[in-house]
């Protein structure tokens, strides 16, 4: 194997190993010693195990419809498939044809939205603010790892982590104490500002081209990245909190979920018009089509079926840690049809309206 051949390479080895790497950092910061005492965290290491494993599949199967698609454009065979995997590496660009596999119609973005909004917004949020208050190391971490494979495989490592290090369920109140004061009730312009400029480009990426659309997508990712980057060892959510334009988490949830649900209605009619044979939006529209055709845009191409799935299996895992943090309901249950973005925005307002609330309640206490 020559230098090209090795350089060709480079691309999916550094893929694998950033993967392996920030996997390491994410599973020693949990602290696997408690997990026979709290056998509920169980259940989030079997929901983080197959959906790294779907997910992997599903990354194979990419690259193997990369491959043979690549050679039935190309028309040329070598009899040495360790050059001709070599030609395809050096020809290819993986991560943006999947990219624009899932988002090339209005019906496929109608997927790829709801785990960008999901991640950017809510989550983001979640594993800043209960990150810090749970002494969760490695933040950063966790965050790379949903950009890198997929938001359901961190997410449910770091639900494992919450568990593991002392979270306490109990439905519908939030537990009062001496530790509560110490939890800021205000997101840092750091936060706020990062996420929201994030869903600027997230509304942007319909309207991108092939020029644009890897750097759309780039600052994507680079934006939410940068909190987390900021946060000082023992914080306690106090690091990034002090200082002007700090506004409170129920406001910056209240904004997400008008944000994220603007963006869910506009793409949802785009997709609907898509489907639409009529000359107006519901003119022969069918409830049972339109399923149907998100059905198959979902497995249209195994780049769309990575992010579908990543799709389903976080809105799966956030309904299950929703009913267990705040009791079995209808809000987190209309996730499966609505969108997990704007539903997790929801319950995350709710959330933080009652915090606020407790943290009142605590001071004006304090003062009697």
């Amino acid at each position: 194997m020559d230098t090209q051949d090795i350089l060709a390479f480079r691309g999916p080895a550094g893929y694998i190993v950033a993967i392996l790497i920030l996997l390491t950092v994410v599973l020693k910061s949990i602290p696997w010693i408690q997990l026979s005492h709290r056998r509920i965290g169980y259940l989030f290491v079997f929901l983080a195990f197959c959906s790294f494993l779907h997910t992997f599949y599903y990354i194979l199967v990419f690259y193997t419809a990369s491959f043979t698609e690549y050679e039935a454009r190309a028309g040329v065979f070598s009899p040495d498939l360790g050059k001709r995997i070599t030609v395809w590496l050096a020809q290819a660009s993986l991560f943006e044809e999947a990219r624009l596999k899932a988002s090339a119609r209005s019906v496929n973005w109608w997927w790829s939205e709801q785990i960008c909004t999901y991640a950017i917004g809510p989550w983001t949020v979640f594993l800043f603010v209960e990150g810090q208050r749970h002494q969760i190391r490695h933040l950063w971490a966790y965050m790379l790892l949903g950009q890198l494979v997929a938001v359901s495989v961190p997410a449910n490592l770091f639900y494992l982590a919450l568990v593991l290090s002392g979270r306490e369920f109990k439905p519908g109140t939030f537990k009062r104490g001496p530790a509560m004061p110490s939890v800021t009730t205000k997101a840092p312009p750091l936060l706020w500002i990062s996420i929201l400029l994030s869903l600027v480009t997230v509304a942007n990426s319909p309207y991108t081209d092939a020029d644009t659309f890897l750097p759309n997508l780039l600052l994507m990712h680079a934006l939410i990245v940068v909190p987390f980057l900021f946060i000082t060892s023992g914080s306690h959510g106090k690091g990034l909190s002090s200082g002007w334009f700090s506004i409170p988490y129920s406001t910056l949830h209240t904004i997400l979920y008008a944000v994220i649900l603007t963006l869910r209605v506009k793409t949802t009619l785009a997709a609907v018009r898509e489907g639409s044979s009529g000359l107006y939006l519901f003119q022969n529209f069918s409830f049972m089509s339109f399923c149907k055709a998100i059905i198959e845009a979902l497995h249209s191409h195994p780049g769309q079926a990575t992010i579908g799935w990543d799709v389903i299996w976080s809105t799966s895992s956030f309904v299950i840690w929703t009913c267990l943090d705040r009791g079995f309901s209808l809000a987190p249950l209309s996730a499966i049809f609505a969108s997990a973005g704007v539903v997790s925005s929801w319950v995350g307002a709710s959330a933080a309206f009652e915090k606020e609330e407790v943290k009142v309640e605590y001071t004006e206490g304090k003062d009697e």
